[in-house]
């Protein structure tokens, strides 16, 4: 399974590299949006895990609304520390499958990743 992982915390970016290559699992990483869609522009993947707070001109959701507009259509997954500050309607409404709230556990990844694998 090909992850595209747009996060811009180096920390959380190297936690999720780290547990997705212990799985097998391709990665490729953009802290932001603009550069993921980039790197959209030039290979499909199967999966997108994106953070709502982001650097550059997009945030998740903004980025998700695009994806869903320009016809991208695997499983789009957006994860925030700032749950009082997103609503978890915004993201679904967006086109998010799923709205994560940081802090993520290991075993916590692991098990949507295992979810979406057997999915996609």
């Amino acid at each position: 399974m090909h992850i595209l992982y747009v996060e811009d915390n180096l920390i959380n970016l190297a936690l999720m590299e780290r547990v997705t290559n212990t799985r097998g699992y391709k990665i490729t990483s953009c802290t932001t949006a603009e550069d993921a869609v980039d790197v959209l522009e030039q290979k499909p993947v199967d999966l997108i895990i994106t953070d709502i707070r982001l650097a550059g001109s997009m945030d998740g959701i903004a980025f998700t609304r695009l994806l869903r507009d320009n016809g991208i259509e695997c499983p789009i997954l957006v994860t925030t520390a700032y749950e009082a500050m997103y609503s978890r309607n915004d993201a679904i409404e967006a086109g998010c499958n799923e709205f994560l709230t940081k802090p993520l556990s290991v075993r916590k990844i692991l098990s949507v990743l295992a979810h979406y694998e057997n999915n996609v």
